[in-house]
């Protein structure tokens, strides 16, 4: 199986038919070979966006080898390129396996996401049935480093054991160069996202401005806590959301939230050992970088 990540670009995906594929419904290739939703497939069939042979076609349809399935994303809100299966991973042992997670990608199943997610990417890659438990938090629009247990014991002694360093952009610029705001976030009625509220969780959040240019500041960031979204409303809430992030009126000059998670560190359970993983910032960010910062 192949899995889909979201990007915004106009993109005709071609496949041909092969022989392990032929006999099957054009339906089971567009789902079990390419990934997509049952919600994906009923928008491209209303789209007449799934062509076989450069002819729409149902999707009760018999594919033979040499057929042409092509699927035309223009159509989508939120068009695709395809991911590989094999994750690109920086760092394996018995207890740990750690990716770096695209933009666009869930980090685990959710009733929105059940199919389309790095967990499951991680679970196939492993060869397992057993199931894959997420450290830490990574939002879907953010990029960078992924933790995951292989097992329960490795997934109760690290929880809360990683220590994660973030890179944001911000826009506008900050009074303090290096500084930690502590806040509260919990769920405003009416509201999607996190918003500070008195009776939410406490979020201790550290920064420090690495540059600066005319409208925007790269930061690096860390945290002391975990809370859903607890980057991205706290520099909205001061005035400062991160670019790309639609959801706490940030600016749209990124297709995605400006936030990539660079490092992990952490002692190994059985060696003691101090480990360090880092990861380079995904393409898209760093062409804003090189675009707005001197």
């Amino acid at each position: 199986m192949s899995f889909l990540l979201r990007c915004n670009m106009n993109y005709l995906y071609t496949l041909p038919i092969t022989i392990e594929q032929e006999g099957n419904r054009v339906k089971d290739i567009l789902s079990d070979d390419i990934g997509l939703s049952r919600r994906d497939i009923s928008r491209l069939l209303h789209e007449k966006a799934i062509l076989l042979n450069v002819e729409t076609c149902p999707l009760s349809y018999i594919v033979k080898k040499g057929d042409l399935l092509q699927i035309d994303f223009a159509c989508m809100p939120a068009l695709y390129v395809l991911l590989t299966k094999k994750p690109e991973v920086l760092y394996e042992d018995d207890d740990l396996c750690i990716v770096n997670k695209p933009f666009g990608l869930p980090s685990h199943a959710s009733k929105e996401h059940p199919e389309e997610n790095m967990g499951k990417i991680i679970k196939e890659y492993l060869c397992t049935k057993e199931p894959v438990r997420t450290i830490g938090r990574l939002d879907k629009d953010a990029s960078g480093i992924m933790v995951y247990a292989k097992n329960k014991q490795a997934s109760v002694d690290y929880q809360d054991k990683m220590h994660k360093e973030y890179t944001a952009i911000i826009e506008g610029k900050l009074n303090q160069k290096q500084g930690t705001i502590t806040y509260a976030l919990g769920k405003a009625k009416g509201k999607k996202g996190s918003s500070f509220t008195e009776d939410g969780k406490e979020c201790i959040t550290h920064y420090e401005v690495l540059q600066e240019s005319y409208g925007y500041s790269m930061l690096k960031v860390w945290i002391d806590t975990g809370r859903k979204h607890q980057i991205r409303a706290g520099f909205a809430e001061s005035g400062h959301p991160l670019v790309g992030d639609r959801l706490y009126k940030g600016s749209p000059f990124m297709d995605r939230v400006a936030l990539h998670c660079q490092a992990v560190s952490w002692i190994d359970r059985k060696t003691k050992e101090k480990k360090t993983i880092q990861c380079e910032l995904s393409e898209d960010m760093q062409k804003f970088i090189n675009a707005y910062f001197e």
